[in-house]
């Protein structure tokens, strides 16, 4: 007799303790995030489910509701559709980087008659599996920027595509650092923001190095700088990067407790004006990631988890709030951030067991203490898998140990709710 596992359920209450060991496991949503005024995009590029990407809009009582789920006319199972969104005015741009095989993809979205539709489908022509186009994604003057860090023996490259015409785009300019060197994952973090875009390549080198473009009169990117890490920012720096206006923050995780780089644009170049670091000095995992927006600076911390936010002043940058993330999603928090007028916005892709979520705060006369949680309208777990082999003490999203999946029951359809989970559900069959 032969026992194989006919149907499992994850035990939910033993999900790994941490939201690192939680993310490897799952790509819920929540895993990249942006926000443009009262709209909100959600990517939830998983891989064991349909990917997606919600749009919010935020109603006049200051509420996030949920009024479109967008994916891809050719959409594929694995091309991790959202795992990188741009939103800037009427154009959302979204990367799947697992598309075609780990050659990957990128979308534009625009409203057409009140609905937001997808108008392009951009593609990096000789792109290769592992190239992971679609990384990351920016709106900029002209056109969207796209990266590739896994092109060219994985020093990276982040192309920019210009409309030639309604619905055709093609690649205008290819960017790369200037002291490219394979094995830089150069594009794995972007901003931008008007005529600046900042590329993080955070395995250039021995630290880490992001690199400072500006669009010319004639319209052509030119490198401006290249700001590097050190060993006060330790390595990994540029993991994550934001640029707003004349500021540039740039994260550095790597550096003990982790901390932000500052740089500003002065008529001599990009220098250097501090560095933001956690007020005690402990807990680590400070910089996980960052967003700019105005003079407010939001730091992520995990784990913690909580979000530091920072404004600026005229002596430098003071910390005005830390706001810990709501019980329900304590161990999701640790995805993107992003901010805008009167929000700072936390992705939590591994919140309840893997089904992710949003955490949304704003101000208020005691700091930053209006939280609300942002959840799909079909919030309820709806994993489903095919047969698959246990293969490195896993199969699919699952835990397992010498036994094979052979068919799944995902607990949606046994009535669950979002976070319920079971103890165990197995069964067998002879051979």
């Amino acid at each position: 007799m032969t026992i194989r596992i006919l149907s499992v359920a994850l035990v939910l209450a033993s999900v790994a303790a941490s939201p690192t060991e939680a993310q490897k496991l799952f790509n819920g949503f929540g895993t990249a995030v942006a926000v443009d005024g009262s709209l909100l995009a959600v990517g939830e590029p998983s891989q064991v489910d349909r990917s997606g990407v919600y749009l919010f809009e935020r109603t006049s009582g200051g509420q996030w509701q949920s009024v479109a789920r967008l994916v891809p006319g050719d959409e594929g199972r694995d091309d991790r559709f959202g795992r990188a969104v741009a939103l800037d005015g009427d154009r959302l741009v979204i990367g799947a980087t697992t598309h075609d095989g780990g050659r990957g993809a990128a979308y534009i979205f625009e409203p057409v008659d009140g609905e937001w539709r997808e108008t392009a489908t951009l593609r990096l022509e000789g792109s290769v599996p592992g190239s992971a186009f679609g990384r990351s994604v920016a709106v900029v003057d002209g056109g969207v920027v796209v990266t590739s860090p896994g092109y060219g023996q994985l020093a990276g490259a982040a192309f920019l595509f210009a409309a030639h015409a309604p619905g055709e785009w093609g690649v205008a300019q290819r960017l790369m650092a200037s002291d490219g060197a394979p094995g830089s994952s150069f594009g794995l973090s972007a901003a931008a923001d008007g005529d600046v875009l900042v590329v993080g390549a955070p395995d250039a080198g021995e630290y880490g190095a992001a690199y400072v473009f500006e669009r010319g009169q004639d319209g052509r990117w030119v490198e401006r700088a290249r700001l590097a890490g050190d060993t006060g920012l330790g390595r990994q720096f540029a993991s994550d990067v934001a640029v707003d206006g004349a500021t540039i923050a740039v994260a550095a995780p790597g550096a003990g407790t982790g901390a932000v780089a500052l740089y500003r644009r002065t008529p001599a170049g990009w220098e250097a004006t501090g560095r933001v670091i956690p007020r005690d000095g402990s807990g680590g995992g400070f910089a996980a990631a960052i967003a700019l927006h105005d003079d407010i600076l939001a730091v992520a911390q995990v784990p913690g988890p909580a979000v530091h936010v920072f404004r600026r002043e005229r002596e430098g940058w003071r910390l005005e709030s830390t706001v810990e993330a709501p019980e329900q999603s304590y161990y999701g928090v640790g995805g993107p951030l992003a901010a805008d007028d009167g929000a700072v916005v936390i992705g939590a892709p591994a919140m309840d067991y893997g089904e992710g979520g949003v955490v949304v705060y704003r101000p208020t006369p005691d700091g930053w203490g209006g939280v609300q949680l942002v959840l799909p309208s079909d919030s309820v777990l709806r994993t489903r898998v095919a047969s698959a082999e246990c293969v490195a003490q896993a199969v699919a999203a699952f835990p397992c140990d010498d036994v094979d999946l052979v068919a799944h029951l995902p607990l949606a359809a046994l009535g669950a709710t979002r976070g319920m989970g079971l103890n165990d559900l197995w069964g067998w069959h002879d051979e």
